[in-house]
């Protein structure tokens, strides 16, 4: 599944076909990041004044909202419990929270000047991040100390920014999506990578872009506000939509 967002509305489409199959429109609110949980059961908005607000996925309803933030919230990443959320601004900071109780967990300096894509690996042990460069960074997720948080860092092949991130195999593996490319993998324990194919596809921002759970698949928004879909390792465009008034963010579900 993937999850887009418009300026006040959403919609889940399946992946391969582009079929749609849920929409709704939101309260008002300039929506800069979204995301759904692994259950398929709460799905998280970013606005652009560092709102974070939780929503059941059947229905719609406000389960909880925060203004932590003191910039447009970027991107998301829920455990694979659904217990907790990390949130990313414009800002070099990213906050967890526990949905359960509705509550701030810890905030946390990552290294990075903005942070505009996450994911946690199966095991939630690592979180990867990628702000507005070519950089790459593995973090561990407990780890709070900035002395303590680098744990890998890979450039992307092609030099170009990096505009999401996908951890596979307990994190032993990494997907990347540079800017202009399809996916990259890269193996940690034998530091080896395959390179993505060149891409002529420029994403409106460094945020709206995402990679399939089984990084078969990049989703970007370009700079028309058009989602426009590619499988690893093939150019052009597989699949190409258009959201009502342009897409602002995207998101594949598991």
């Amino acid at each position: 599944m993937i999850l887009l967002a418009g300026r006040d509305r959403w919609q889940i489409r399946d992946l391969e076909s582009g079929k749609k199959k849920l929409q709704a429109a939101l309260p008002s609110g300039e929506i800069s990041a979204v995301a759904i949980n692994r259950q398929g059961s709460q799905f998280a908005v970013g606005l652009n004044n560092g709102t974070v607000r939780i929503r059941d996925a059947t229905t719609g309803q406000l389960i909880h909202s925060w203004k932590r933030h003191p910039n447009a919230v970027t991107s998301f990443v829920f455990s694979r419990s659904g217990d907790t959320l990390s949130s990313g601004s414009l800002g070099n900071r990213i906050r967890m929270w526990d949905l359960r109780r509705g509550l701030p967990i810890n905030d946390r300096d990552i290294g990075l000047p903005k942070v505009m894509a996450m994911d946690l690996s199966e095991n939630d042990q690592y979180l990867a991040a990628v702000g507005s460069t070519n950089l790459v960074r593995v973090l561990k997720t407990r780890e709070t100390k900035p002395e303590q948080a680098a744990f890998q860092s890979r450039r992307a092949w092609n030099g170009q920014p990096v505009v999401a991130a996908k951890l596979l195999d307990q994190g032993t593996r990494l997907a990347v999506l540079p800017s202009k490319s399809t996916v990259e993998l890269i193996d940690w324990a034998d530091d080896k990578s395959t390179v993505g194919v060149s891409a002529e596809v420029i994403v409106k921002h460094s945020s709206k872009a995402s990679i399939s759970h089984d990084a078969r698949f990049s989703v970007v928004v370009d700079g028309d506000r058009n989602v426009r879909v590619f499988e690893r390792g093939t150019t052009p465009a597989t699949q190409a939509w258009q959201i009502p008034g342009g897409a602002e963010s995207v998101e594949c579900a598991p």
